[in-house]
């Protein structure tokens, strides 16, 4: 049975992820959201983790890096998105280099957020039944504890 889908979007800020939540919640994907990088991590180092992260570039208590770093620290996989105010190729280049899923800028076209979230459910999702699956051939075997093992690893 596949899990419900989760997603935290962390802004301070309106815009420009107030936009992509609107979006969100017309294709009925609900959100939960933090204002800092502080309450990012709590929910990042819950059990509960979510499949994507949402996050805004500067943050009140850090920036976009602290998110993802966290993110990588985090119990199940999940894929963080970077959304920027404004188009920046470097920081494209950035973003996808230090490991996050994607980077997006407005305009945001519904279709295009809606695309890039279910790609990254869907890799998510795989990663998830690939651990789940290795924890098989284990007996006694956390998904977490594997997690943590390829985080050391780089993997």
């Amino acid at each position: 049975m596949e899990e419900a889908l989760t997603v935290l979007l962390v802004h301070s800020a309106g815009e420009p992820l107030g936009a992509v939540r609107r979006m969100l919640e017309r294709l009925s994907v609900g959100a939960t959201r933090a204002h800092t990088c502080e309450e990012a991590t709590r929910v990042l180092q819950s059990r509960a983790t979510p499949h994507l992260v949402f996050t805004d570039t500067v943050l009140p208590d850090g920036n976009w890096e602290r998110v993802l770093a966290t993110a990588a620290k985090a119990p199940e996989f999940l894929n963080v998105i970077v959304v920027s105010a404004l188009s920046d190729v470097r920081l494209y280049l950035e973003v996808v280099e230090k490991g996050a899923w994607d980077f997006m800028a407005p305009p945001f076209a519904e279709a295009e957020v809606a695309h890039v979230g279910r790609c990254g459910v869907e890799n998510v999702y795989n990663r998830r039944a690939a651990l789940a699956q290795l924890c098989q051939e284990f007996d006694d075997c956390e998904p977490h504890d594997i997690r943590a093992f390829w985080t050391g690893w780089g993997i």
